[in-house]
């Protein structure tokens, strides 16, 4: 067990546990927009950013990336230099998705109403955090969301602006995205994912005959169970019991 001083307090640490994990467990809060707990760090949106001193020097690094090894460092969370970074950074947020809710909670929580950088030409939503595209390619194995071009033309999305290809309909892209910027719609027995234009029929319960899943992530999750999709082709209700059904002889007649 490591101890570091946290602004001002010494707290335990792990070694190889990251300032923002030990932050967040001690009630300190620090904003961030790109982090997610069951991804690896992505140190995108550098709202995270603390104040580290080792030795005799100190420097800003990003606390949701920065791992404690020894015991010793001591930690800033809230220093002028701090704030005055982060206020720039939201700003800058703020310029390009004008209107996007969490944007201004955290604009709001710094004491920012208004950004003074111009917005763009069009509102945007997405932030470019690439939380999206490490949920696809890390967590859910598919990795058909990918970051491309540069500057002011940096985009994210599917190939050659078409639908991220092998979607299943998941929507893991959409639980993670920090901003709202990924729209899921369910019409016409079909799932829908916007701003990528991923479209994916759902799958209906064997046994009441509901829409519940999107076909495509049914049969994959088959595959990695080594079953038939009939397998894993029952809602969440019916596994419960909630319609009184016996679902052993689905199950049996569908296990390989």
């Amino acid at each position: 067990m490591l101890t570091i001083t946290l602004n001002g307090r010494e707290v335990p640490a792990e070694k190889g546990e990251t300032i923002f994990e030990v932050a967040h467990r001690e009630g300190v809060y620090i904003p961030t927009l790109c982090h997610h707990g069951g991804l690896e760090p992505g140190s995108v949106c550098r709202l995270c950013l603390v104040e580290v001193t080792d030795g005799r020097r100190s420097r800003l690094v990003t606390a949701c990336s920065y791992p404690i090894m020894k015991s010793g460092l001591v930690v800033q969370t809230d220093t002028e230099q701090i704030a005055r970074d982060r206020r720039v950074i939201i700003e800058l947020l703020l310029a390009r998705c004008p209107e996007n809710e969490a944007l201004r909670e955290i604009a709001g929580v710094m004491g920012i109403a208004d950004s003074r950088f111009k917005p763009g030409k069009t509102a945007e939503q997405c932030i470019l955090c690439g939380l999206c595209e490490r949920v696809c390619e890390h967590a859910v194995r598919v990795g058909g969301i990918s970051r491309s071009d540069r500057g002011v033309h940096r985009r994210i999305g599917g190939p050659f602006g078409d639908p991220p290809p092998g979607c299943t309909g998941c929507a893991a892209c959409a639980h993670v995205c920090p901003t709202g910027a990924i729209e899921v719609t369910v019409a016409d027995r079909v799932l829908k994912l916007q701003p990528w234009g991923a479209e994916v029929e759902m799958a209906a319960c064997v046994e009441c005959g509901a829409l519940f899943a999107p076909r495509a992530a049914i049969e994959a999750a088959a595959a990695k169970l080594a079953v038939r999709p009939e397998y894993v082709s029952v809602c969440y209700d019916c596994r419960r019991g909630k319609h009184g059904r016996d679902l052993s002889k689905t199950v049996r007649a569908a296990r390989p």
